[in-house]
């Protein structure tokens, strides 16, 4: 199904996005109050594993799918994170997958809903922040938190793995000027937990 489908479905609630900041391994039950959480790739291990009676949205889109970036390995029962297969498979999370990176991916998932950057304003490959921000505004959220942006929100670059690895020097700081003016027309805070 498209996610226009679920418009308005959480008119006025918080939003929590969970990034993939060091900071991500600071994260515990204490960081989230009443609201929904759109967990960014293989950060839904991390959330589902907290174990939260939160609605959970788990956000796949860096495969490119049908493009030549990378090649595709899905088999329609996993999911492929920059064309490498990875066991990140939702255990109770609706799943959100970009119609044009990972369309492939767990076709068979009883909640699963496409999206396309495209009819959100942006070119097909803009960030999956830019899109989770996007997600949130069409559910009808009215404040987003953005949980773990640590590149953002305190000029550090560098991501958590789902193996616990950090990966030094990924250039998540070219996303700020974009994000930053595109949260301007929502309230918003960075939470960077410690």
């Amino acid at each position: 199904m498209k996610i226009e489908t679920l418009t308005g479905k959480h008119k006025g609630e918080t939003a929590y996005i969970i990034g993939s900041g060091k900071s991500i391994q600071h994260l515990n039950e204490s960081y989230f109050g009443n609201g929904i959480i759109i967990a960014l790739n293989d950060n839904i291990l991390r959330i589902e594993s907290l174990q939260i009676p939160h609605i959970i949205y788990s956000m796949q889109k860096d495969n490119p799918g049908g493009h030549d970036r990378f090649e595709c390995k899905c088999t329609g029962e996993q999911i492929c994170i920059f064309g490498e297969l990875v066991k990140v498979i939702p255990k109770r999370a609706i799943l959100l997958v970009h119609e044009l990176e990972s369309n492939n991916c767990m076709t068979e998932y009883p909640n699963r809903y496409t999206f396309n950057n495209e009819r959100f304003g942006y070119k097909w490959n803009k960030p999956s922040v830019f899109s989770s921000v996007k997600v949130a505004q069409l559910l009808g959220c009215s404040h987003i938190k953005l949980v773990s942006f640590d590149a953002t929100a305190l000029n550090c670059n560098g991501r958590i793995l789902k193996d616990g690895r950090l990966l030094k020097d990924h250039p998540y700081h070219e996303n700020n000027e974009g994000l930053v003016e595109m949260l301007k027309i929502i309230s918003h805070e960075f939470v960077t937990p410690k």
